[in-house]
């Protein structure tokens, strides 16, 4: 079973490093928000504020941490 990363408590910002699969073309990935917003679209090398009034909520922020696809990681300021 994959392992689950999770984030800090308090404002926090996460950085989109890439697609996972080294041979992918994929420049943008659109990222669904939950329910409340519009879709994002995040680009490689992208940082995101996670927070209440953020960028990401730490709920999409875990989703987006798990992804499958693509790599995300927790940066510090």
């Amino acid at each position: 079973m994959a392992e689950k990363k999770a984030i800090a408590k308090g404002p926090t910002k996460i950085q989109v490093v890439g697609p996972k699969d080294s041979y992918s073309l994929a420049g943008v990935y659109r990222f669904p928000r939950d329910g409340r917003k519009n879709d994002i679209d995040i680009v490689k090398g992208q940082i995101l504020t996670v927070g209440e009034d953020a960028d990401l909520t730490e709920i999409e922020a875990q989703r987006l941490l798990n992804n499958q696809t693509w790599e995300v990681k927790e940066v510090s300021e």
